[in-house]
């Protein structure tokens, strides 16, 4: 009978890990629109929050890589980190390639595709390139395209996108497109609404972990006359997911007024995540007031409720999520800081 008790606990052992919390990496400014950020990682119920890495001017895009190490960049140049704040690689430079805004590994951890901005025939427009880490080698698979957020699907097969915005063309704002990953195949798959009315802006598109959904946030806004001539006036944001032909399955229970800024799927794509800050509406923002801080939220799929994670006086930014069994070491072992320190 003893047998048979301590086989049972061994099954439980292997198979049932106890205590196994999922990790969320985040860049973290101490102020709004802050330069000055640091990496850190945290459980993905907003607790044990560590740093990683201190804080350096222009840090952007931090993601986990398929081996749970800590993708980011710097200025014009990608870098790898373990959790644990050891082992700091550089990847690639690229100032001399006229560098990039947002990016996305691929699946394999081998490639990077990122947008960029660039001068042609006096114009400036944005392209989506691919980059290969082992040889450098760049390859540009698309034009047109809007600097808000640029993602690989988790099957590595397609890459989703926005187009350039229509602030100025008279049209009633950008659309959504997908290519294949080696840029075929181009099309649209969400249309901006007819000129003339309330447009339309989409920004940040990421990839369920299936490949069949898209989450994306919209914002709705209109030109109104002012003192100096038309205002940009928001009118509200909307966290909308569609499925990979465009079809919109739902719109998340959200505040009007939060504005998400980036996410990452959790749970097997049963949540998401997102890095949210609350805007004013219906008219513009008062000269000299305060911006309020840029918090992390969870949003259950399953019951619709949301959480959130943070709650700082700061910016979290570039948000993603990874199984805890994945991390090559344990982000706790170094540098260990509790929150009440950031807020110091």
């Amino acid at each position: 009978m003893q047998f048979w008790k301590r086989i049972c606990l061994l099954l439980i052992v292997l198979f049932c890990p106890i205590g196994v919390h999922a990790k969320i990496v985040f860049l973290y400014t101490p102020t709004p629109f802050g330069k000055e950020r640091a990496i850190y990682v945290m459980d993905d119920n907003g607790r044990n929050k560590t740093r990683v890495f201190e804080g350096k001017p222009y840090q952007w895009n931090t993601q986990w890589t398929p081996t749970g190490q800590i993708f980011f960049s710097i200025l014009n140049t990608m870098h790898r980190i373990n959790p644990d704040g050891t082992g700091l690689e550089e990847l690639a430079d690229l100032h001399d390639e006229g560098g990039f805004r947002s990016l996305a590994l691929s699946p394999d951890g081998k490639k990077v595709v990122f947008d960029r901005v660039e001068r042609i025939d006096g114009k400036l427009v944005g392209s989506v390139h691919v980059l290969e880490i082992g040889t450098g080698q760049i390859r540009k698979i698309a034009d047109d395209t809007f600097f808000a957020g640029v993602d690989w699907s988790p099957d590595g097969r397609q890459i989703v996108y926005p187009t350039s915005l229509g602030l100025n063309d008279g049209t009633g704002g950008n659309s959504l497109w997908v290519m294949n990953a080696d840029g075929r195949k181009k099309r649209e798959i969400v249309s901006p609404p007819p000129a003339g009315g309330v447009n339309i802006s989409l920004w940040e598109p990421h990839w369920s972990p299936d490949s069949q959904r898209i989450v994306y946030t919209q914002e709705d806004w209109v030109w109104e006359p002012h003192e100096k001539g038309l205002a940009f006036i928001r009118k509200g944001y909307s966290i909308v997911i569609c499925d990979k032909n465009g079809k919109t399955i739902r719109r998340l229970d959200v505040p009007k007024n939060l504005r998400a800024a980036g996410f990452a799927w959790m749970d097997g794509g049963k949540s998401i995540v997102f890095n949210g800050r609350e805007k004013l509406l219906n008219k513009l923002w008062p000269k000299g007031k305060e911006y309020p801080p840029l918090n992390i939220y969870k949003y259950d799929l399953r019951t619709d409720e949301l959480v959130p994670l943070t709650n700082h006086p700061g910016d979290a930014n570039c948000i993603d999520w990874i199984r805890d069994d994945v991390l090559p070491v344990d982000p706790r072992g170094k540098k260990k800081v509790m929150w009440g320190a950031i807020k110091e």
